[in-house]
């Protein structure tokens, strides 16, 4: 998987989810609009500057990795909240995808576990008894496959990234080995010269003259 495509992943998914909040402000304005559309528009705005890709690194790329944890998780509650079409709910599978490569595989699963704990409370203290309506309880399921997925997806991401880099190693290592036996060749060739140029010389008699052959 190209680690290019990877990070296209969590602007493309909040492109997604603003589209559909701001098509579910035009066709249900009576119970999406105002302050509440306002709210929603601004923090998947600073969703998407956050995630957005570029030549170089995201945005995201340049912060630590604890404290854009936590700006995510506020974002993607709040934007949640005010969002009258209920697809915000989809950005919180970014939360175990994007804790994975930068905190480890235990962050993330704890993550996920905490997203769909938080969901389940929120639908606790909202919808009353909702564990028996099957559209509820489809949703938690789908969430949680969702969260899967994003475990999924990264771990083999991680694993792509982790032996790219052991294969640039071992190149790395080749290189400065072929160079060393590059430069003990070289160091041969020149003493086997110089063991050539003395063995050329002609013998030298007790009066001081070079004997030579007949």
């Amino acid at each position: 998987m190209e680690q290019r495509a990877v990070r296209l992943i969590p602007p493309v998914l909040c492109t997604v989810v603003l589209v559909g909040g701001l098509y579910h402000a035009a066709v249900a304005v009576e119970e999406f609009g105002g302050a509440r559309l306002t709210v929603f528009a601004a923090g998947m705005l600073a969703l998407l500057a956050l995630e957005a890709p570029g030549p170089g690194r995201a945005p995201a790329d340049r912060l630590p990795a604890v404290p854009l944890l936590v700006a995510r998780g506020v974002l993607f509650t709040a934007v949640a909240v005010v969002d009258g079409s209920g697809v915000a709910w989809a950005l919180f599978v970014l939360v175990p995808f994007t804790a994975y490569p930068a905190l480890g595989r235990r962050v993330a699963l704890g993550c996920a576990a905490g997203c769909v704990g938080l969901l389940t409370v929120g639908l606790t203290v909202l919808v009353p008894e909702w564990w028996v309506r099957s559209v509820y309880v489809s949703g938690v399921l789908v969430f949680g496959l969702g969260m899967v997925l994003a475990l999924s997806l990264a771990g083999v991401a991680v694993r792509e990234r982790e032996a790219r880099a052991r294969l640039e190693e071992s190149h790395e290592r080749l290189a400065r080995y072929a160079e060393r036996v590059a430069e003990l060749s070289a160091a041969e060739d020149r003493g086997g010269v110089g063991r050539e140029a003395r063995a050329s010389r002609p013998p030298i008699t007790p009066s001081g003259h070079a004997h030579g052959h007949p």
